[in-house]
């Protein structure tokens, strides 16, 4: 519920940005959302997540080596390791799959956009009492962009944390060591 209500919140914040960025680019002239700028940057960040995420991968055996040959650490706090270790990659992989995601969505838009541009531009919300004319285009490529960018934030801040992880085990060998 609360997940819901926030989003709803994100795509109002986003339908309001995208009408302050038509009125001030005229003819969305904003270069970051041009169609081939824009499957360029999701490229780049889907290229990063997957590259991240392999990264991350790489770790495993380090990880299952710290946690397997350390014999001072107590088997219930090797458990709750390996459940962050897997929470944390179940978290890379989700994001991984939404970047993937919107970079194919964010082609749909910019080729729906080259078909359809004018018939199906602008849009009001029926319920909002100021009759605003929002700009389609502009609202989902925002749309698509902050999910995308929202979820490379997680993604860099899951591998952080398990390598975090990392050096706790690290730290926790030397000293026994």
């Amino acid at each position: 519920m609360v997940h819901r209500f926030l989003l709803s919140k994100i795509f109002l914040i986003i339908l309001i940005f995208s009408e302050l960025i038509v009125s001030l680019f005229i003819n969305n002239d904003l270069s970051m959302l041009k169609p081939e700028n824009l499957i360029l940057i999701m490229g780049v960040l889907a290229g990063f997540a997957i590259t991240i995420y392999t990264f991350g991968l790489s770790l495993l055996p380090q990880l299952q080596g710290l946690l397997t040959n350390n014999t001072d650490i107590e088997q219930e706090t090797k458990d709750r390791y390996f459940k962050s270790i897997l929470k944390g990659f179940v978290e890379l992989k989700e994001d991984v799959w939404i970047i993937s995601l919107s970079f194919v969505l964010s082609i749909l838009i910019v080729l729906t956009a080259a078909i359809f541009g004018e018939q199906i531009k602008d849009f009001t919300i029926p319920c909002y009492s100021p009759r605003i004319i929002f700009n389609l285009w502009v609202f989902l490529k925002l749309s698509v962009l902050v999910i995308t960018i929202r979820a490379f934030i997680d993604l860099i801040r899951s591998l952080l944390a398990l390598s975090e992880i990392i050096l706790t085990l690290l730290k926790d060998n030397s000293e026994i060591n």
